[in-house]
């Protein structure tokens, strides 16, 4: 498992989406981080992404048992506002 700590500070943006993506190489491409359901016996899928709209301390924990790499993208949340908000993240594992 890993767990990314994230301290973000809201600027003129509506807020920041940060998506999980995982790779087999370092130079690989990127692949969504997946979440599954099951309904009825039916199994769905749907990319993994958070979104924060305010200033926080926030946390994610991710399964990663036989992923080689994983990385996170960040974006605006509408595309509106000048991005002048701040993202810092840090890790563990376990």
């Amino acid at each position: 498992y890993i767990t990314f700590f994230m301290t973000y500070v809201k600027g003129d943006e509506t807020g920041l989406i940060v998506v999980p993506s995982v790779m087999r190489t370092s130079t690989g491409t990127a692949h969504p981080f997946m979440e599954w359901s099951a309904a009825a016996g039916v199994k769905t899928r749907t990319a993994s992404s958070f979104t924060l709209t305010a200033s926080a301390n926030a946390y994610i924990t991710l399964d990663v048992r036989g992923i080689s790499y994983i990385m996170l993208t960040q974006g605006g949340s509408a595309n509106d506002g000048t991005p002048t908000g701040t993202l810092a993240v840090s890790y563990t594992l376990k």
